[in-house]
């Protein structure tokens, strides 16, 4: 492991936490300002802090707010970029029904300062399994 895979982890788990909180003030500043975001039920990409403030504000008005856990995670780093990617999981209530999402994630980052901030973020639902496909990390 890269020593600069600890904070770039913990990065990630802040942006889930500030998810689950839905405190859109800081997921806001987990992303660089320039920042750009294809979320999970977008049908466009996002740029910039004032779309995705808009795109969290947007996700989390639904009663009760949707959570999100994280599962596998792969991170790559240098000493100024970084890339996870990996799997989490959605549950939000629609018209009263529980759904449960698995998605499919990449993040990229860049340190500034004692920071890592997101400059893009890709998110998508998981496809179906396909029968005799190779496992993540192969």
């Amino acid at each position: 492991m890269n020593e600069n895979d600890t904070p770039v982890r913990a990065a990630l788990h802040a942006w889930a936490a500030a998810f689950n909180e839905c405190d859109v003030d800081n997921l806001v500043v987990l992303y660089s300002p320039e920042a750009l975001l294809w979320g999970t039920v977008s049908p466009v990409p996002i740029a910039g802090a004032a779309g995705i403030r808009d795109y969290f504000e947007r996700t989390c008005s639904t009663r009760p707010p949707p959570r999100v856990v994280l599962g596998e995670l792969l991170v790559r780093s240098q000493p100024d970029t970084a890339v996870s990617a990996g799997t989490y999981t959605f549950t939000l209530t629609l018209q009263g029904l529980s759904h449960t999402l698995p998605a499919r994630f990449s993040f990229a980052y860049r340190k500034v300062g004692l920071n890592w901030l997101v400059t893009s973020h890709h998110s998508s639902l998981m496809p179906p399994a396909a029968s005799g496909a190779p496992s993540a990390g192969r």
